[in-house]
């Protein structure tokens, strides 16, 4: 599994030198995991790109949902109709309609080791509570949202430990300046 999301990694970084266009990144991505693992093995993901100047989020999932919390509350799930990377080779990949940030909005990327963590009586934390407990905290930074997250999932689990990996990544939206970036989920 290591072996393949570095090479997918790699794929997706060298597409993304060369292509604006996020489908098509994850069009040649599809490819190489094919390529490369056959049919016994397949990669959700997500990819963006964001112009921070014009503050517009072009995006392609593949299996692997992000979210977009309004400062009002309201959270919208960006996802694409597009299936796991690795399962058919020659599929064309669609990207999702761009959204365009306002101050105030938050981006969550997280690895399904979150929602999917289980208590002792086998209920599952959810996605639910892991995007209140971001709302709950949004006042705060990236760094104390992403702690808050982990307190509250490990909280959920105890006694028990968490039982697969966990990642998050939170976007925070404001007035400031910075550069476009692109990211890997």
């Amino acid at each position: 599994s290591a072996l393949v999301m570095a090479g997918l990694r790699r794929v997706m970084r060298s597409c993304m030198e060369v292509h604006n266009d996020v489908a098509e990144t994850m069009t040649v991505a599809n490819r190489a995991v094919c390529d490369d693992t056959g049919s016994e093995r397949f990669v959700t993901a997500f990819l963006g790109r964001l112009d921070v100047n014009t503050r517009e989020l072009t995006f392609c999932s593949a299996g692997h949902p992000a979210y977009l919390l309004s400062e009002s509350g309201m959270t919208k799930t960006l996802e694409c109709e597009n299936f796991p990377l690795g399962l058919i080779h020659d599929r064309q990949l669609t990207a999702g309609e761009p959204v365009t940030l306002q101050p105030g909005d938050l981006l969550v990327f997280c690895t399904d080791g979150l929602n999917e963590a289980r208590n002792s009586n086998d209920r599952l934390w959810g996605i639910n509570a892991l995007l209140q407990v971001v709302h709950q905290n949004r006042e705060k930074s990236s760094d104390e949202i992403i702690a808050a997250v982990y307190q509250a999932v490990h909280a959920h689990c105890d006694p028990n430990p968490v039982g697969d990996d966990m990642a998050i990544v939170v976007v925070k939206s404001n007035n400031g300046n910075c550069a476009a970036t692109s990211f890997l989920m």
